[in-house]
This record gives C-alpha cells, structure tokens and sequence, in this order.
C-alpha cells in the first residue's frame, strides 16, 4: 500500500497511473517529432509534375464535307493544372469519315461521327466531331427554255451547287412537270414533247430547285438550239466586233428567224452597245454579256473590253489645280502632246462628261490648250477627279487625271455667275 495526502493508494493502481502517465509523455514526444519531420519535408521537397489528364477540343466540332478544323490538346497535371507536353500523335477512329495530319488538321472526307484521338506518353485524349453533307444552296438547269416539236424528245440537265457556286456530285435529282398533257419529263431529265403549248419542267435537289420552260409547236422547223459565235471575245475601246447566231430545229437542221440582240454590263459602266445585226462596239473597259432570242431560244456571248492606253499620248494640267475648290462650274485646261492628230479630248467627272475644244488660253502665255466646262450643280461637296482621255486618230487613248474639292458655294452652273456660299 501506499500513500497520498491522506489517501492510501494500493501498489497495483499506483504502477497503473504512473504507466498511463509515461504512455502519454511517450505519444506527445513522437506527435511533435512527427510533426516537425513533416513540416521540413514539405519545405524543402516539392512534388514533380506528372500527366496525367489530355483534353482535345477542335476549333469546330461539326464540319461539312471538304471542310477543315484545327484539333489541340491541353495537358494537365496530378493537381489538374496546365503543362506543358510536345507533340500528340493524332489519329481518327473512322478516317473514311474524317482524317487528323500529323500537325493536328482535321480534313472532313464522307459524312458521319468519328472520334479524333491525341496520345502522349501513354495517356489519351478524346473529342467527338461530326461530319455533314455540303448542302445544296442552288440548282442550275440547262437549257432554261426550249422549242420543241410535238413527238420528239429533249434530255435537260440539271447540276446541284453549294453557296459557292461549285457543283456537288453525288445527288439526287427529282424531276416534274406542271402539265404531262403537254410535255412528260423522266427520272434522268429527258422530256418528250407531247401536244402543243407549254410547260414547266422542274428539277429540285435537297430543297433547291430550278425550272426550264419548255414550248411545244407542231412546226417542224420551228428554232430548238441557238449558238452565238464567238463565245467570248476580247476587244479595245472603240473597236467593233460582228456577232453570228446559228439556228437549229429539233432535228439539227440550220432554220432562218429574226434575232433580236441585247447587252447587259457585268462590270464597268456602259461597256458596249449591240445593233440590231449583232455588231458590237466597245465604248468602255469593263465586261459585258450579249444575248441574242429567237422563238423562245437564246445564246450569249461574254466581252470583255480593254482601253487602248498608249504611253506616248501625254495628257496634263493647267486647270483645274491641285485641290483647286470649284463652285458649280469646273473649268477644264488640258494640254495634250500626241505624235499623230487627235480625234477628240473629253474630260468626265464621275458620270458628268464634257468635250473639250482646242482654243489659245491668253492668261497662260497664249498656250495651245483643250478647255472646257463641266456643271457641277447636281454634285455634293467634297472632293472628286476630273479625268481627261484624248483620242488620236488611230483609236489609241491617252488618259490624265487631277484632283480638286467640291466646296459648299452654289451659283449657276456653265455661267460667269460669282458663285455664293450655301
């Protein structure tokens, strides 16, 4: 026995406590070692990055058949932040749906889903992209009219084109008629002429669609094809070129008709002009379309005209100055050098022309000069280009142009009216 205070405390407890005490001692000893061992670790090691996420995304995840996308990766980390890896190796799990080149680029070849799949170093990332048919905007038909006659037979072709403009193979082309009475078409375009009188014929692909109109005669001469030749030309301003039309009936026969003529610019302003005959004149540079009817028939012919620049006729400037500001009247002084005679020297301001005449200009030394006025009443301020062309005799052209400033004063235009401000 033992004793404590005026306890008396029995040998067996007393070795008990005195173990819990030392056990305790003991543990709070190893938890601070422990902990002080581990703060130092943490100090002076850091953990080595490892890979262990790749994700793919693709600058587009649906694509139409011929288009492109760029496919890239992002690495991440144990921690799930970004590092950074090499070069993936790419692969498709369908290449007959679409194909990745070793740098990544995703070309779309058939329609479907296919999954693009990057690998690096063991770990793979994955990102599905879908592949789609290029749709149809527009379908284009030839002929767009025909003259048939009543029991032969016509084959129309029809052709689907994407937005672009380019043909699209691979289609299907539905074909109908408005009147089966008159003309029957069948599943490949060939339309049979059946009883006298018209009908639409009408080829549709995907939502797009378009019509030929078809005239049915009992005639057997009546005009079936018409060709203009040539087809496409090349001219210079002020040259001329003859146009021919040949006629064919439904049997390929050569017939005789009127030919009516028209022109119709693609680019520039007034091109070219046609006569009644199929002669073409070319007035400016630029593109025109000729077209030439017949019984319902037509042909075309595209132009495309040039000017007939010749660097030795030299065109200057005496009026208007540099920046010159002008009312309403622009007063034109050109001096043009050219070896042979000139024809004519016209000056044009945007759509406002004028011919200058040859006359002596007294206030600048009795100089030899073309001159003339161009009303600028219509014209806003602001600045514009006057623009001289002289023609010699030969047809070449000499060109010259001078900027100068529309200001806000208005008198009366082509008078010696003191112009006033607005």
């Amino acid at each position: 026995m033992g004793v404590c205070g005026d306890r008396t405390i029995p040998r067996r407890r007393r070795a008990w406590y005195v173990g819990r005490a030392l056990l305790g001692l003991s543990a709070g000893v190893c938890v601070g070692c422990g902990a002080s061992s581990s703060a130092a670790t943490t100090g002076t090691v850091a953990s080595t990055p490892v890979l262990t996420l790749l994700k793919v995304s693709l600058s587009a995840d649906t694509l139409s058949v011929g288009q492109s996308a760029t496919a890239s990766i992002t690495a991440l980390d144990q921690a799930g932040s970004a590092i950074a890896v090499g070069a993936p190796v790419w692969n498709s799990t369908i290449p007959a749906v679409a194909t990745v080149s070793p740098a990544g680029v995703v070309n779309a070849v058939a329609p479907g889903r296919t999954t693009v799949i990057a690998e690096f170093n063991g770990r793979q990332g994955r990102t599905t992209l879908t592949v789609i048919q290029v749709p149809v905007s527009r379908v284009s038909i030839t002929p767009g009219a025909a003259r048939l006659v009543r029991g032969t037979t016509l084959q129309l072709a029809a052709v689907p084109l994407d937005f672009s403009g380019r043909a699209l193979t691979g289609r299907t082309i539905d074909w109908s008629t408005s009147d089966a009475s008159i003309a029957t078409v069948t599943s490949t375009g060939a339309v049979t002429a059946v009883s006298t009188g018209t009908a639409t014929i009408t080829s549709s692909c995907e939502g797009a669609s378009a019509s030929a109109v078809v005239t049915i005669t009992s005639a057997a001469d009546s005009v079936a094809t018409m060709t203009v030749s040539p087809g496409a030309a090349s001219m210079i301003v002020g040259g001329s070129l003859q146009l021919s039309a040949a006629l064919k009936d439904a049997a390929g026969n050569t017939v005789t008709r009127a030919v009516t003529w028209s022109a119709s610019g693609l680019t520039g302003t007034n091109v070219v002009t046609v006569s009644a005959t199929g002669l073409v004149t070319a007035v400016s540079a630029g593109a025109a379309i000729i077209e030439a009817f017949s019984e319902g028939q037509h042909g075309t012919a595209t132009v495309t005209v040039s000017d007939a620049v010749d660097t030795n006729i030299v065109v200057t400037f005496a009026g208007p100055t540099e920046n010159e500001l002008t009312g309403d009247t622009l007063h034109v002084f050109a001096g043009v050098k050219s070896i042979d005679p000139l024809a004519s020297v016209v000056a044009t301001v945007g759509q406002l022309r004028t011919t200058l005449k040859l006359t002596h200009v007294g206030g600048l030394g009795g100089a030899v000069l073309w001159a003339g006025v161009i009303d600028m009443t219509d014209l806003p301020s602001g600045p514009y280009q006057v623009v001289v062309t002289a023609t010699d005799v030969r047809g070449a052209r000499g060109v010259g142009s001078r900027q100068f400033q529309r200001d806000t004063r208005v008198g009366k235009g082509g008078s010696g009216e003191v112009p006033k401000i607005k």
